[in-house]
């Protein structure tokens, strides 16, 4: 019985010690030059898409502006 309990005594600890060495321990490892190519990439892409959307949102807010003073001064 007694060594039985020591047996799974040092189970638990190797087991515990495993754990522990294995935990990320939050440090921020260095991206490949591949990964970071490819970020960039996808950041040159998301923004040369987003441009023209946003100048057309832009336009319409003006011209909805512009709309809504017309409207303003054929009322009055």
């Amino acid at each position: 019985m007694k060594t039985k309990g020591i047996t799974i005594l040092l189970i638990l600890i190797l087991l515990g010690t495993t754990l522990f060495a294995c935990t990320d321990k939050g440090e921020d490892t260095e991206k490949s030059a591949i990964e970071s190519f490819t970020d960039k990439t996808a950041k040159k892409a998301v923004d040369k898409i987003r441009t023209p959307i946003n100048k057309a949102r832009s336009v319409k807010t003006t011209g909805e502006n512009k709309m809504q003073n017309v409207d303003e001064m054929v009322n009055e």
